[in-house]
């Protein structure tokens, strides 16, 4: 029994720490993003496709399923579009059989390196309206 609460006190702890770590990249980024004006793609998106940007640098974005399996241990980790590998940023933005013709159409190429997420946030932010739920 007391193994238990604190296995369970030790995952809600991680979790407790992932959360503030989220919260910290998310505002660092918007906070950089609005003291920046050279930077056109940051002040033409909204707050919440800055916000949408910085999970996904992080890693940590709830709306790939295995960061909402990172917040919540009993949510399926898998794609839900293909469901044949974990939705990680990687498998969402470079290998998703289901989003290729979206991926070619919006960001120019099958493969994009993670770097697009710097170099071209605008189309980012377009290509996760179109494909994440």
């Amino acid at each position: 029994m007391c193994d238990s609460l604190s296995t369970q006190i030790n995952k809600e702890r991680k979790g407790n720490r992932t959360a503030i770590l989220e919260w910290y990249v998310t505002f660092l980024f918007i906070s950089s993003s609005s003291n920046s004006s050279s930077s056109s793609s940051s002040s033409s998106s909204s707050s919440s496709d800055q916000v949408l940007v910085a999970q996904l640098r992080s890693g940590h974005c709830h709306k790939l399923a295995a960061g909402h399996n990172v917040i919540d241990p009993t949510a399926d980790p898998s794609c839900r579009r293909c469901s044949l590998a974990s939705h990680t940023l990687e498998h969402w933005l470079q290998e998703c059989p289901a989003t290729v013709r979206q991926r070619l159409q919006i960001l120019g190429e099958a493969d994009p390196p993670l770097s697009i997420l710097v170099t071209n946030q605008q189309e980012v932010i377009l290509f996760a309206r179109e494909t994440l739920p």
